[in-house]
């Protein structure tokens, strides 16, 4: 069989066709094998001259073999020999393929999410088998004991899919197992789960009660004013500058959302590609915003040197921004000065529902919502078209009568 490698070194994991001499380092080599459906990328590793892993990629797309490659040189050159045994305990692989695989391929809100997910529900349950011995039956049990211990649908979800990547990967990428223990399992059946969303609504009364205890010149007063006229997520509320409002004629360009990494609160890329969107406003927020920013500009000379000028548009009142954790705690403090449940997550269902019970366009609403896809919008809104389809068959009967 003729060999025609593209040879890659775990040092700094960049691609290159040809021969690199590194003795003292892994060289991996991708290449191709024809079959019956036309051919599939092999890869092997070497040290020095010895060849130590020979495998199929599994894929026929070349930039998907090169990443599969990739990330085995990444498990040789900072794990151990433990990274590619089946005899591992579940949670050092978990570790492992959160380090390797996620950090190095997902946002790092996604690798935080997926972290924390692992941390608390599968570290001391089923992370302390070998990968081997993890089946259906013993994530089965994991996700049935949640449910009865008051996870939420949406919990449970989360912690399905994560296994399930990792799992994938462990299949894909490292040959570990050879079928997905998730595959067959089921998430229990949880009562009213269609009305999840609806119970994360709130009414224009309630609204105004919230802005009649976080009046404007109050940190949390823009806040609420954007999210319940747009449905922002918070990070992208609150990543706002005003180089991203577009006043002359009324839109917000969604283009960044704010994060917390390590530490360190910054800018990053939305939750989405879909999520970077142009969102129309009326002239209710518009003013309030021009009302907000004359307001910093005299805060500015009130506070002179002291005033923190970043442009900000959520900001305290001597310029610095306001964070994820302050934005939080003051939601928090704010919930338990009133008689109904509310967290800020809730002003973005309030205004997709409103939306859609006045009979604007589904498709346009998930748009500016930032959903990936339209399903994704009529999923979590499914309960607000269901009353729409029973007030069309109502209209229909009242034009035939």
């Amino acid at each position: 069989m003729k060999f025609n490698p593209y040879e890659v070194s775990n040092t700094n994991l960049i691609l290159s066709k040809g021969e690199i001499k590194m003795s003292d380092l892994y060289t991996g080599f991708l290449y191709k094998r024809e079959n019956s459906k036309g051919f599939t990328w092999y890869f092997k590793i070497k040290a020095g001259n010895k060849v130590i892993l020979n495998r199929s990629t599994k894929t026929s797309v070349k930039k998907e073999a090169k990443k599969i490659l990739d990330n085995t040189l990444y498990e040789l050159e900072h794990g151990t020999s433990a990274a590619l045994s089946k005899d591992m305990i579940l949670n050092d692989y978990l570790n492992r393929w959160l380090e390797n695989n996620v950090k190095l391929n997902c946002k790092y809100t996604t690798y935080e999410n997926y972290k924390k997910v692992i941390h608390e529900h599968v570290e001391n349950s089923i992370g302390i088998y070998k990968i081997k011995q993890i089946d259906t039956y013993l994530i089965q049990e994991l996700l049935n004991n949640m449910y009865k211990n008051g996870y939420s649908r949406p919990t449970v979800d989360l912690t399905r899919n994560v296994l399930s990547g990792a799992f994938k990967c462990a299949i894909q990428t490292y040959n570990l197992i050879n079928i997905n223990p998730i595959k067959f399992t089921k998430i229990p059946k949880y009562e009213n789960s269609k009305n999840s969303t609806k119970d994360k609504v709130i009414t224009i009364e309630q609204f105004n009660k919230l802005i009649e205890l976080s009046p404007m010149g109050t940190d949390l007063y823009l806040p609420l004013q954007i999210s319940f006229h747009t449905g922002m997520r918070r990070g992208e509320v609150l990543a706002l500058q005003w180089e991203d409002i577009d006043l002359d004629n009324n839109i917000i360009h969604v283009r960044h959302s704010l994060i917390k990494k390590e530490g360190i609160f910054e800018l990053s890329s939305p939750k989405t590609e879909s999520s970077i969107r142009d969102i129309s406003i009326g002239n209710t927020l518009v003013k309030i915003l021009k009302s907000h920013k004359l307001k910093q500009k005299e805060n500015k000379l009130k506070y002179g040197k002291f005033y923190i000028d970043g442009d900000w548009v959520c900001t305290h009142e001597y310029g610095e921004l306001l964070n994820l954790e302050q934005l939080s705690n003051k939601v928090f403090a704010l919930s338990k000065k009133v008689d109904f449940d509310f967290t800020f997550h809730f002003l973005r269902h309030t205004h997709a529902t409103m939306l859609i019970e006045a009979g604007a366009n589904i498709k346009e609403v998930s748009r500016r919502l930032g959903h990936d896809n339209l399903a994704t919008t009529m999923d979590i809104y499914s309960h607000v078209t269901e009353k729409m389809k029973s007030e069309t068959v109502d209209i229909f009967e009242k034009i035939i009568k």
